[in-house]
């Protein structure tokens, strides 16, 4: 498999497993990595905490973590 595809298969992955979080961990993650949004910023965005928005984005990396690493073992 080339480098492209790999990567794509990769990026497939990775939005699929985004889709199995919750939708406020999904939408904190989203935030944080896609459009680079600081904590505060996300927080003010979604009307809630800094303190949930880090809970969530937590716990929403460890889920895609699990994920992840379960998708990379079976390829």
């Amino acid at each position: 498999m080339d480098v492209d595809t790999e990567r794509t298969a990769w990026a497939g992955d990775v939005l699929a497993a985004l889709d199995r979080l919750t939708p406020m961990q999904g939408a904190v993650v989203r935030l944080a990595y896609f459009q680079q949004l600081s904590p505060e910023r996300i927080a003010e965005r979604l009307s809630i905490s800094v303190r949930q928005v880090r809970t969530d984005l937590a716990a929403g990396l460890d889920v895609l973590g699990r994920l992840l690493a379960g998708s990379a073992a079976s390829a």
